[in-house]
């Protein structure tokens, strides 16, 4: 979502048709691959590349054998100057200066800055389709006239040998002290726990105010969590994209945020990470 965000907010300042490269996702394990345009409306002007479209703009480094000795041993003296490669996690200002009809972006792109100029439009892309489905609609409906106050607990891929060193999990600490900033702000808060460990989260998180459990939608259906987390008034995140756009696209104009201070467990990767955040969201 940050990548198609980013790069739809650059085709339209620039006034050219947006392609997108979705080659990688081939054998893609992970998650679902890529959801786009069936999560959310297929918008006007945009359409995958296929290789001849690629090798137009990269020419013979589109190669992926070639691509990936450039971009391993950065070999950016030979880089095609059209081939655009994230300088860095934090926000990169050269990116205002892009003005070529023809470019390829290759990145994470994970700041707001880097589509804040289409939010509106990026907003209206954004809408999911379908429908919530009769468990979740009541789910939220329990709340009453309470506060509903989102809160995501990502556990899963986060907790292998690998991702501990990279991401890590966000602490008990943590969520304890964003409980409490709520309860102190908010007026009769209603949790609503999202999580891809339920189990670990009724054993280990004590939340001392009304709460309810989410019904952890699976396969296709993951991205109501998504959906129910926008709708909430408020959102405690994890250190997670899939809980930042929750909480990116809940359009209560008094929304509070909360989002860990240490977005990675790696001291390297969080000194680039200020950009991630928004205006206004708290770090706890």
């Amino acid at each position: 979502m940050f990548q198609y965000a980013t790069s739809l907010a650059l085709a339209k300042k620039i006034k050219t048709q947006l392609l997108l490269d979705i080659t990688e996702y081939k054998g893609y394990k992970l998650h679902n691959g890529f959801e786009i345009f069936s999560v959310f409306d297929k918008p006007y002007n945009v359409d995958f590349a296929d290789q001849m479209a690629i090798r137009k703009v990269l020419g013979f480094q589109s190669n992926p054998t070639i691509a990936k000795v450039i971009k391993r041993y950065h070999l950016d003296f030979i880089r095609n100057k059209k081939w655009i490669i994230e300088p860095s996690l934090d926000y990169w200002s050269g990116f205002e200066f892009l003005c070529e009809n023809q470019l390829y972006l290759d990145g994470y792109w994970q700041s707001e800055k880097y589509f804040k100029s289409q939010e509106t439009l990026i907003r209206e892309l954004f809408k999911f389709n379908g429908n919530l489905g009769k468990d979740n609609e009541e789910l939220l409906k329990l709340a009453g006239d309470r506060t509903l106050v989102s809160l995501h607990v990502r556990r899963g891929d986060y907790t292998s040998v690998t991702n501990q060193s990279i991401h890590g999990v966000c602490s008990l600490d943590y969520y304890g002290k964003a409980i409490r900033y709520i309860t102190e702000k908010i007026k009769n808060p209603f949790f609503i726990i999202f999580s891809d460990d339920i189990d670990w989260v009724q054993a280990n998180l004590s939340i001392p105010f009304q709460h309810e459990y989410a019904v952890f939608n699976k396969g296709t259906d993951s991205y109501k969590d998504m959906w129910m987390m926008s709708l909430c008034d408020h959102n405690i995140i994890a250190n997670s994209s899939f809980s930042w756009w929750g909480a990116w696209l809940n359009n209560n104009p008094n929304k509070v945020v909360i989002s860990p201070k240490n977005w990675f467990a790696s001291v390297r990767l969080q000194e680039q990470a200020y950009s991630l955040y928004c205006d206004n969201w708290i770090k706890l």
